[in-house]
Order: structure tokens, then sequence, then C-alpha cells
């Protein structure tokens, strides 16, 4: 019978302490690989987003409420929750509104709901205003 394949080489086998020590070091590198497969695992898996609510909003956020003057003297309830971090200038979004920028009070915050949840982690200026003649705000409601 003739075949294609090369005459094998004759296998030699080790014993005795190099090869205990041969087996030793493959344990040693397969569980140094497992490890750092893990550690990989570890930081390929995105962490968990961090909830928005009005917690997230109280602890990295600061509350002011001002009634801003106008031409013609009415004043217009405004509230203003800004980052606590103040080490770089961020974004402002406006928002006015006619349903009330309730929860009045500096020391109460907003459930974050709009714009507020989808911008809190990213550090806007948030600035809500009550409308001429609505809710805290002064004036009469009207086109004009």
């Amino acid at each position: 019978m003739i075949t294609d394949r090369a005459p094998s080489a004759p296998v030699h086998r080790k014993s005795g302490p190099l090869r205990a020590t041969a087996l030793a070091f493959l344990i040693t590198a397969l569980a140094a690989q497992a490890e750092t497969d893990k550690a990989k695992e570890k930081e390929s898996k995105p962490e968990e987003p961090e909830k928005i609510d009005q917690a997230y909003v109280r602890e990295h956020y600061t509350k002011f409420e001002y009634e801003v003057p106008m031409r013609d003297g009415v004043n217009l309830l405004t509230a203003i929750c800004q980052p606590k971090d103040d080490a770089q200038p961020y974004p402002i979004l406006l928002t006015r509104t006619p349903y009330s920028l309730k929860p009045y009070s500096v020391d109460l915050y907003p459930d974050p709901r709009g714009p507020l949840f989808h911008y809190a982690k990213e550090r806007f200026i948030f600035v809500v205003q009550d409308v001429r003649g609505r809710n805290g705000s002064g004036g009469e409601f009207g086109s004009g």
C-alpha cells in the first residue's frame, strides 16, 4: 500500500521532573489566560446607566428661583437647575411654559421628564419659565 504521508518521526516521551514542570507551566499559563479573558469580558460589558430621577437631579444640580422683570414691569417666575460641578461652561436649555414649572420652591426638585430626562447626564443648565399671566408669573395671559 502506497501513501502520501511522510513517515512520522519517533515520539520521545519525557518523564519525571521535566514533564511535571512543563505541565505546571501549562496549567499556570491557562489560568492566567482565563483571568485575562474574565477581565476583558468585564471591560466589554457596558455599565448600567445611572438612573435619572429626582434624587439624581438633587445630587447633581442646584436649583434657584427668580422673578425676572420684563420691560413693562411684569415679573416672570423662572427656575434654574444648574450643575453643581461648575468647572466648565455648560449649554443652556430654556423652556417657557404655560403649564407650570412646578414644583415651586428651591428645596423641591423636578421629576425629570422630557428634555430634563434626556439631557441631565450631559450636564445642561435647565431654565424653565412660567409665561406671562400663568401660574407663578405676573401679568395677563393672552395673545397680546
